[in-house]
This record gives structure tokens, C-alpha cells and sequence, in this order.
């Protein structure tokens, strides 16, 4: 079994926080936007933004890296 260290565990902390930042400013942009393209694209990367999280917290199970 693997473990994080705590300055993974730091990295990892961050990475997620931005990733929920960029969720919530994307979705903010895409309420404002008029323009049906911006509006999916906003949208495109709000999915890939909560796909790669779902990946990460996917592997660390898998990974018993808890």
C-alpha cells in the first residue's frame, strides 16, 4: 500500500481547490454569456474540470492512497 505524503496530500488540496474555482468561474460565464457557442464551451470545460477530479479521487481509491 502506497501512502501520500503530506506535501502530495498539499498539492493534491490545491489542485482540487482550483479546479472548484474554475467550475464556479466558468459557470459564471456561462450564465452571463448570450452567445450560444461560449455557453458550451463554458460548458465543455466545466465537464472536463469535474471529470479529471473524478479521475484523480478514482485513482487515489483504486490506489489505496488514502
Amino acid at each position: 500500500m502506497h501512502h501520500i505524503s503530506s506535501k502530495e496530500l498539499m498539492h493534491l488540496e490545491d489542485h482540487f481547490n482550483m479546479d472548484e474555482l474554475m467550475v464556479k468561474k466558468l459557470t459564471q460565464c456561462s450564465e452571463m454569456a448570450t452567445d450560444p457557442e461560449i455557453k458550451n464551451l463554458c460548458g465543455q470545460f466545466i465537464q472536463s474540470h469535474k471529470t479529471n477530479f473524478q479521475t484523480i479521487v478514482k485513482h487515489i481509491k483504486d490506489k489505496n492512497l488514502q
